[in-house]
Parts: structure tokens; sequence; C-alpha cells
């Protein structure tokens, strides 16, 4: 749908149509990616807080880091 979209989106003439049907489909993909997304997330098990550090690494990123990895 994807590359669809883009010639679609890149062609200066593509009818008002053409270019309102792609927006409506890409919009469900991406309906259906979060949905995936979150489902997902939800089945992730929880992270330990207290073994858990946050570091800002190079250009602002927040990276996580396990602290003792579990081991006391």
């Amino acid at each position: 749908m994807l590359g669809l979209a883009g010639k679609v989106l890149d062609d200066p003439t593509s009818p008002y149509t053409e270019v309102r049907f792609a927006g409506l489909r890409l919009a469900e993909c991406l309906t259906d990616a979060l949905r995936v997304a979150e489902s997902r997330g939800l089945r992730l098990p929880a992270p330990d807080i207290e073994d858990t550090e946050v570091d800002e690494g190079a250009c602002g990123q927040v990276t996580h880091n396990a602290g003792n990895g579990g081991r006391g």
C-alpha cells in the first residue's frame, strides 16, 4: 500500500479521488499497525523499576540499562 500511495502522492496531476483513496487506505494501515503494536505491548512484562536505570545517551536518546541483570 505504501508503494502505491507514494506513486499517487508523488504525481501532482493525481485526481483528488485517488489522493483521498490513498489517504484513507494509509490511515487504515496505520490503525492496524497501532492495534498490533498496542496488543504486543500489552503482552510484554512490566520492567522491574528497581533493577532499571535510565541513561541519556548521545543526541539526548534515552536508553534503558538493566542494573545487575537480576543477579543478587
